[in-house]
């Protein structure tokens, strides 16, 4: 019976520890606020894998490229904060550099920020309701890895998958940029409920279901060994249209 009890103490403290472990670590680059970090790279070296990154919107950029190599949820304030006015106490936007998922930020989330740019090296990562004004690149075999919610603005940039990417869910954004799947990769991906602006897209093997694709030109996008289902193109004509 001691032993049960002693057994049952010891799980409540590890439960209690783990709890506890998580801290929210808040920035912001105005002095006025009183934030305890200034730069988002002074949070990330004191957090610890499962913290949270809690980035104030600012009229002043973020400055800095961003690697992450702990396991930590980076929340920003969102975008569009300004289209309706008198809702939000503070209508900037949280801008940062790039950022890159390394090795050790396996299971890390962005959400809120605007980025001029992003790589993903590690599985398990989550990027969602961020604006990004440049590409997104996966560059190392990964696994499990959910872009969603996301505004893709339309600059020349490409959503390029470069290496082997089991399970990659890319979901409700406008995208803004072109697909470009290696074809000398595997890439298995869903591509669903999406509005996509005119780009040369090559999306291999993949499930395209239910986007708006908004182009009138034809052959803008090679859906090699690809099921598509469900999605609106502007031109009747266009390849592999099929609603």
């Amino acid at each position: 019976m001691k032993n049960k009890i002693l057994i049952s103490i010891i799980f409540i403290v590890l439960i209690t520890s783990n709890a506890q472990a998580q801290t929210v670590r808040r920035v912001s680059n105005a002095l006025s606020a009183g934030a305890p970090y200034t730069t988002i790279q002074d949070a990330l070296s004191a957090a610890v894998d499962g913290d949270i990154i809690l980035v104030e919107g600012s009229p002043t950029t973020y400055t800095g490229a961003i690697s992450l190599t702990k396991r930590v949820t980076i929340q920003g304030p969102g975008y569009f904060l300004d289209q309706n006015t008198g809702l939000q106490a503070n209508s900037n936007t949280a801008v940062l550099g790039t950022i890159s998922f390394d090795a050790g930020s396996a299971g890390s989330v962005v959400r809120g920020i605007r980025t001029s740019g992003i790589t993903i090296n590690a599985s398990n990562i989550t990027f969602s309701n961020n604006y990004i004004i440049g590409g997104l690149t996966i560059a190392a075999a990964v696994n499990n890895i959910v872009i969603s919610g996301n505004y893709f603005l339309f600059l020349s940039a490409s959503f390029r998958v470069n290496a082997n990417v089991t399970s990659l869910l890319i979901s409700n954004n406008y995208m803004g940029i072109g697909f470009i799947f290696d074809p000398s990769v595997t890439v298995l991906a869903v591509v669903t409920n999406n509005v996509i602006v005119p780009q040369n897209n090559y999306i291999q093997n993949s499930t395209i279901a239910n986007n708006i694709f908004l182009t009138t030109s034809t052959a803008l996008i090679d859906a090699s060994n690809s099921t598509m289902q469900n999605n609106f193109f502007g031109s009747a004509s266009q390849a592999g249209a099929d609603a």
